[in-house]
């Protein structure tokens, strides 16, 4: 905390993962401390040199509490990060239904969840 009072970057990443607290706190499901890192100023949609953002983190845990803060707070529900994974993919692939419904109430596009779906019933021959 020290750091955030002394005016540190909160959107700095750092810690395992190049990650930021704010991905941090949601990918605990910490809605509070989430909260509050956004209310000092935390950049909803900041994301880690590999794209991940705290949406994603939050959408893979099943944190469906801090997936509506952040959206609320302006994160990008159709960012997705280097390997083109997006949150909707993430929720979908850890099976997070409240979360996808979340996300789908937001506008999250269907379109590359969808296309990876196709792609792996393809891959594993049944379609």
């Amino acid at each position: 905390m020290f750091h955030f009072v002394t005016g540190g970057n909160v959107d700095r990443p750092g810690g395992p993962g190049h990650t930021t607290p704010l991905m941090a706190a949601a990918g605990g499901g910490h809605l509070l401390c989430a909260q509050q890192l956004l209310d000092w100023g935390a950049e909803a949609s900041c994301s880690s040199p590999d794209g991940t953002t705290a949406l994603m983190v939050a959408a893979s845990g099943g944190h469906t509490q801090c997936v509506a803060a952040l959206i609320k707070a302006g994160a990008n529900v159709n960012s997705h990060d280097h390997s083109g994974m997006s949150a909707m993919m993430l929720a979908a692939a850890a099976g997070h239904v409240m979360v996808l419904r979340c996300l789908i109430r937001h506008k999250a596009a269907l379109e590359r969840l969808l296309y990876q779906v196709c792609c792996t019933c393809k891959a594993f021959g049944i379609c």
